[in-house]
């Protein structure tokens, strides 16, 4: 395996998709972030998997490489973060593909498979949002603009500036070093006209997806999915716990709804486990291969 991937650019859907891909001509293993992260914060992981296995990541549209929409809408469509995945994954002429995702890119991997069910064999999902159809009548989410997401600081001195804010910040302080740094160093892009940086997953546009989130379930067609699904599930919520992320992001009845499913819970990991427990992921993504 390369110690640096070859970037692929991959026009598909009306967009340029970033591929990062690290050779070997071993299993296809295509990993997928979560929202506002990028492919390269997978680094601590890749560094640990076998050297013949073919290592791959995806920038989803709008984060790491891959530009996001001009303009942004208010509310972005889930699943077309997945539907780009499918369309990388045939673009490469790949096949018996497992795609392993976190969080939001356990959604997208779930999607991929539904629209590539002769390519993508088996899943990891690694605490994937599985969200719940909102019942009827209920208020769609406020729009991008008014998210909170849209409010975040988008500028940065440099990579090591970003670094030094986020190791102080939660759930950042949290993850493995390594995984911060290389998100320090992949989640911000150059800007001339600042003589800085951006963040590389615009503020409004990841506001777009949490404003998107109403189109998020999967429950009509997750009794569809093909691939033998590994799940891999965050602590429990408990009466104590702030609002926000940190337990687990998944629904267990939703994860029932997979024909070929292995279920398993981390019972003391947060939803942000593969970024704070890099090391524990090549075993899951072995288990997964082998099953």
């Amino acid at each position: 395996m390369q110690d640096e991937p070859r970037v692929t650019l991959i026009h598909a859907n009306d967009t340029d998709l970033a591929v990062h891909d690290w050779g070997g001509d071993g299993p296809n293993v295509m990993l997928v972030h979560a929202t506002g992260l990028s492919a390269r914060t997978w680094d601590p992981v890749v560094a640990t998997l076998p050297e013949d296995w073919h290592v791959m990541a995806i920038d989803l549209r709008g984060h790491g490489l891959s530009p996001a929409p001009d303009p942004v809408a208010p509310r972005f469509r889930w699943r077309q973060f997945g539907e780009d995945i499918a369309a990388a994954i045939e673009a490469l002429g790949l096949e018996d593909v497992l795609v392993v995702g976190h969080s939001m890119g356990g959604h997208s991997a779930v999607a991929a498979a539904l629209e590539a069910p002769e390519r993508i064999s088996r899943l990891l999902l690694l605490d994937p949002t599985l969200s719940a159809r909102p019942p009827e009548g209920t208020p769609p989410p406020a729009e991008a603009a008014e998210q909170p997401a849209a409010r975040r600081r988008s500028t940065w001195a440099s990579p090591e500036d970003f670094f030094d804010r986020l190791r102080t910040q939660r759930p950042f302080s949290a993850w493995d070093e390594a995984a911060l740094r290389a998100y320090a160093a992949s989640g911000l892009v150059p800007d001339p006209s600042i003589e800085g940086y951006r963040l590389a997953c615009p503020p409004l546009f990841e506001a777009s997806v949490y404003a998107g989130r109403d189109t998020a379930s999967l429950d009509d067609d997750l009794p569809n999915v093909r691939a033998r699904v590994s799940v891999v599930r965050a602590r429990d919520r408990q009466p104590d716990d702030p609002p926000g992320l940190g337990p687990s992001a998944t629904r267990p009845e939703a994860v029932r709804l997979f024909p070929q499913v292995r279920d398993r819970q981390l019972s003391e990991a947060s939803h942000f486990f593969p970024l704070e427990m890099t090391g524990v992921v090549r075993g899951l993504i072995e288990d997964a291969l082998a099953w």
